[in-house]
């Protein structure tokens, strides 16, 4: 058996194992058990740089074994990325990777489907990788089958928690029916209406009572167990007051049913809290991820541009280069490095869904694509001229970043001029007349209120004349 064959049998094994796992440990309530057993892979004879993607693929089973995760996720990652030339070793890498997150989802299936949702996705891209890059799909197929299976129960528990919902506001609302015709049929004094209400007490509390019941089954299917035990109480105290009400204890009926409707109200209310706490912890999550996002994107920008930058100097040196032995040599490693930043950009467009300056780094790909294949055609200055277009494109992506985020500051900054007052300034509307008022009456109002006016000035002006006399004016001529 060669060398191949032997890493491929013992991959195969650790696919299979995995299967395994998983299969046994499908139910929900099994999933906290579930455990991973990695197997780890022989080198071979050629294997001796110590920086081998194989090296870090088996230091990741080491830790993934310890239960260090976190430790077990940056080794596969790294022997992805150094493993171009050796997709089965990236096959299985990508389906540990996938294991991982898919037993962190299984957690939280019942304590947050949505979330679980959320991870399986990404679960779901990795095992879609390692199928891609793997022949023997077999195994992955079935881990995929399960990660299914998983989605389905998530959204069964999403759905019947809504279901739970809606039986707990009817059970509330049939409570507060059963509580009020209860108090009408205590407060009656006539006897034969006393008993009438008393009657449709006793009937609404049996809707009460069932509409709990209903309640308490759905809390169960939905996998809650704080509203089963609530439900369960509630049931407690509608099932005494049927009691009470069958033995004529009136006001201990009433004392069930308030008893019962705290409970509810008080349960909702806690609930509504736990809701609001999620949706902050969650925005501040989304934000976090978002911004780690930007940063990998920047990263990813500026490892593109670099790599394009040394294809476009190693094609340069090639074309300049007058030896032909040396030009030939130099374009080799002109052709490497544009693999390189093929690469790179690909990876960087990829980060870039959703993204208004996608289309910048899409022209970037393009055009280097169109340079590798320039120079398998012999066309060096083309080349030349595609990896400079490239490079280009990449640097007018991170300009229009920039001017975003001026102009942003430059909004931010007009905001905080803007004086607090600005409404006041603009122009005043036109006075209205009050509707119980003819407008051909106001208005000879309002000249009879100037005329006065220009009256009232006049006299001032002749009193004030009578007081102080008139004073000659100085002229200096």
């Amino acid at each position: 058996m060669n060398s191949l064959i032997k890493i491929s049998f013992i991959f195969s094994l650790l696919a299979a194992c995995s299967a395994i796992a998983f299969a046994d440990n499908s139910k929900i309530n099994d999933t906290s058990n579930e455990t991973l057993k990695p197997v780890k892979l022989e080198k071979t004879e050629s294997d001796k740089s110590s920086q081998l993607p194989l090296d870090f693929y088996n230091h990741g089973v080491e830790k993934q074994l310890e239960g260090k995760i976190k430790e077990a996720i940056k080794d596969y990652t790294k022997a992805i990325n150094l493993s171009s030339q050796k997709p089965l070793i990236r096959s299985r890498a990508y389906q540990n990777l996938g294991v991982i997150s898919h037993q962190a989802a299984r957690k939280e299936i019942i304590k947050d489907p949505k979330k679980a949702l959320t991870i399986l996705s990404k679960v779901k891209e990795d095992y879609k990788k390692s199928m891609q890059l793997s022949s023997d799909r077999g195994n992955i197929a079935a881990n995929m089958q399960l990660l299914l299976n998983d989605a389905v129960k998530a959204n069964t528990i999403i759905k019947k928690r809504e279901e739970m919902a809606k039986k707990r506001a009817i059970a509330t609302e049939k409570i507060k029916q059963a509580l009020e015709k209860q108090k009408l049929s205590i407060n009656i004094i006539d006897k034969t209406d006393k008993q009438k209400y008393q009657n449709e007490a006793n009937k609404k509390t049996k809707e009460a009572h069932n509409a709990v019941i209903d309640y308490n089954k759905v809390s169960k299917e939905a996998y809650s167990p704080q509203d089963t035990k609530l439900s369960g109480e509630v049931s407690q105290d509608t099932d005494n007051a049927l009691k009470n009400q069958s033995n004529a204890k009136y006001k201990e009926a009433e004392q069930n049913l308030i008893d019962a409707l705290k409970k509810l109200t008080k349960n909702q209310k806690n609930n509504k809290n736990q809701d609001k706490d999620n949706k902050q912890k969650n925005n501040k999550n989304q934000k976090k991820n978002d911004k780690q996002k930007k940063q990998d994107q920047q990263k990813k920008q500026k490892k593109a541009e670099q790599k394009t930058k040394e294809a476009l100097d190693k094609q340069k040196q090639a074309n300049d280069s007058k030896n032909k032995e040396n030009q030939k040599e130099k374009q080799k490693e002109a052709n490497k490095k544009t693999d390189e930043a093929q690469k790179a950009i690909d990876d960087y467009n990829k980060s870039m869904q959703n993204n208004k300056n996608k289309k910048n780094s899409e022209d970037a790909e393009k055009q280097i694509k169109q340079a590798q294949k320039n120079q398998k055609d012999n066309k060096p200055k083309d080349a030349e001229q595609d990896l400079e277009k490239a490079l280009k494109s990449l640097k007018k992506n991170k300009e229009n970043k920039d001017s975003d985020k001026d102009k942003q500051k430059q909004d931010q900054q007009k905001n905080k001029n803007r004086p607090k007052n600005q409404d006041q300034n603009k122009q005043q509307p036109k006075p209205k007349y009050d509707k119980n008022i003819d407008k051909n009456q106001a208005e000879a109002l309002l000249k009879m209120m100037t005329k006065d006016e220009k009256s009232l000035k006049k006299a001032l002006k002749k009193k004030q004349q009578q007081a102080y006399g008139s004073v000659p004016v100085q002229k200096d001529w």
